[in-house]
């Protein structure tokens, strides 16, 4: 669709990117670029535009609706008063049409069939009732529309560059009930700028398909997502005041950067026995990678032998792999296996002053591991020890003397636990005669002497000698 400054807007069919060179029913216009099958070297090549629809408002819209100029404004030179400025167009299954001037404060639906004005809303003129209002919108556009039904949304920017409004820009969902009498709109959402904010330009609302709606607000591509329940989801804007957005969208993105993965290796080790390669892998700007395969080579030109695979967790990969490879390389691949971009060959890097640093090998004679049989720190003790695979002897009477040792303590441990049941037998059996011992104290009583003034009969025979 095409906007002119007579407030014209035309809906046109074309094969290609366009650029209008004239707003006649008629249009010649020029393309963005050429078809494969032209001359690189004459890119401006015409092309006939089929116009499908015009509507122009000239004699529909009367000056008295704007709110920027009036009957008293002096004229100005070409192109002349931008009393209306429409700034966005949609169009329903039925075929009509609504339209937002920013400079009326009104969106206009328009009839497909005959390009009469079907109602106002907003603006000195609305059609409707409203509890509401809004003003210098941008992008309205339908959500729902069934002929007297209809859900629009818009960013009510509610300020110019030279006045204010309301306080805060939002971005609007509206009900409109054509079928009533009189005509009724209501706000069925609204999300305020979170930082309270006025957006004087531009601007755009989405809704996505879960029901969460996005929103550009121009200045800095300051951006926020909000949840069907008014949660602020998400904020963000370029870091640099130099930039703006006219409008924002959110849509699921594949990143296929058309550079390869770019890959690092190095190779790190005190000796040939425990040498180690470790891959550091990348691919900014792919949005779709699960994991990486790596590989190596005998020679520059050697067929790669996979080494290991690891999964992508963060922007950069590392995978370590034991040996000295070289000549390496790293496969991008997604969740279904599909290989989506390999890096380039790539020499393993070896420390500068590595014998300074601790090896103990001699780096002369240090060459690449065949990939084909890489070689574990085991399998170098296994090739230092030939007859490893048969048992010895030694490892025999290591088995024995262990097997004794289980023995032992099984052994230690079933008389410990005899001995704890007779300490415990032998504790119970003290309590109780103790018990015992208590009860008959109580019920024995002992003999006590008794003092009697009777003479002792001892003494009465001593009388009696007498």
């Amino acid at each position: 669709m095409r906007m002119t400054s007579k407030r014209r807007f035309q809906c046109r069919t074309s094969t290609a990117p366009l650029i209008y060179t004239s707003s006649t029913s008629s249009t010649m216009a020029k393309r963005l670029w050429p078809s494969p099958t032209e001359n690189m070297k004459s890119p401006w090549t015409r092309w006939i535009v089929l116009i499908n629809y015009v509507w122009d408002g000239v004699d529909k819209v009367a000056l008295s609706e704007s709110v920027t100029v009036n009957k008293e404004t002096p004229p100005v030179g070409p192109p002349g008063w931008d009393y209306v400025h429409i700034n966005s167009i949609d169009k329903n299954d039925d075929g009509d049409y609504i339209i937002s001037y920013r400079f009326t404060n009104t969106i206009y639906m328009i009839s497909g069939q005959d390009g009469n004005i079907m109602w106002r809303l907003g603006g000195q003129y609305t059609d409707f009732e409203q509890d509401f209002t809004f003003s210098k919108q941008h992008d309205a556009k339908f959500i729902e529309s069934n002929g007297t039904h209809h859900v629009i949304s818009l960013l009510n920017n509610a300020s110019d560059e030279i006045s204010n409004d309301e306080d805060v820009s939002s971005a609007l969902f509206i009900e409109l009930d054509t079928s009533a009498f009189p005509k009724t709109a209501k706000v069925i959402r609204r999300h305020n700028r979170p930082d309270g904010g006025l957006t004087r330009l531009r601007g755009n609302t989405q809704l996505l398909p879960n029901n969460n709606v996005f929103v550009g607000w121009s200045e800095r591509g300051y951006i926020s997502e909000f949840s069907p329940e008014g949660d602020t989801l998400l904020n963000a804007n370029f870091v640099s005041s130099r930039y703006s957005t006219y409008r924002a969208y959110k849509f699921e993105f594949t990143g296929r950067p058309s550079a390869p993965p770019d890959l690092v290796a190095s190779v790190w080790g005190t000796d040939q026995t425990d040498l180690s390669t470790t891959f550091y892998v990348s691919w900014n700007g792919a949005t779709d990678i699960a994991g990486w395969n790596f590989y190596a080579r005998a020679a520059k030109n050697g067929h790669p032998i996979l080494i290991g695979n690891a999964t992508k967790t963060d922007f950069e990969t590392m995978f370590i792999a034991r040996g000295y490879l070289d000549w390496v390389t790293a496969e991008a691949v997604d969740h279904e296996g599909r290989v989506l971009g390999t890096s380039r060959v790539q020499r393993s890097k070896i420390p500068d002053n590595w014998a300074a640093a601790g090896f103990r090998g001699d780096l002369k004679t240090l060459k690449p591991d065949d990939p084909k049989a890489p070689k574990s720190n085991g399998e170098a003790d296994n090739k230092n020890n030939n007859n490893l695979q048969s048992p010895r002897p030694a490892d025999a009477e290591v088995k024995e003397i262990a097997q004794l040792a289980h023995e032992t303590y099984d052994l230690v441990r079933n008389v410990s636990g005899v001995f704890v049941l007779i300490v415990l037998c032998g504790i119970v059996s003290g309590i109780a005669a103790s018990i015992y011992l208590c009860f008959r104290r109580r019920i024995t009583q002992p003999y006590k002497h008794v003092p009697s003034d009777d003479i002792p009969e001892e003494e009465i025979r001593l009388h009696s000698v007498e």
